[in-house]
């Protein structure tokens, strides 16, 4: 199963680094495959790659941290969110940055 998750604090990140972090110190969802499939076509994945220089593929793990990326994709998240309002995916994206900015952490993509 693919998720998207956010450590509860800097030492549940640094767990999470080496496959150690409990569940409970985890923000997670995970996403189906309709859900992939609709973050690749609809060029979500590709502007927050090219936008916040990381790479978010199949079989992928990807962080990203840092304010300003964290910014970068709580922004894509809402505004793809406004675009595509029948999918909640990106809304669960948006409320994720915001979990990760506020508990200064990350969102870590597991595809």
């Amino acid at each position: 199963m693919k998720s998207i998750l956010v450590p509860r604090d800097l030492d549940t990140m640094k767990k999470l680094d080496i496959d150690q972090a409990p569940d409970e110190d985890l923000f997670k969802i995970n996403v189906d495959d309709k859900e992939i499939y609709h973050l690749f076509n609809s060029g979500f994945v590709d502007k927050v790659n090219q936008n916040l220089n990381v790479i978010i593929d199949d079989f992928e793990y990807e962080e990203i941290i840092g304010n300003n990326e964290l910014y970068g994709i709580k922004e894509l998240s809402y505004l793809f969110s406004v675009k595509y309002k029948n999918y909640s995916i990106y809304k669960k994206i948006y409320a994720l940055s915001l979990i990760a900015i506020d508990r200064k952490t990350g969102l870590f993509f597991f595809f």
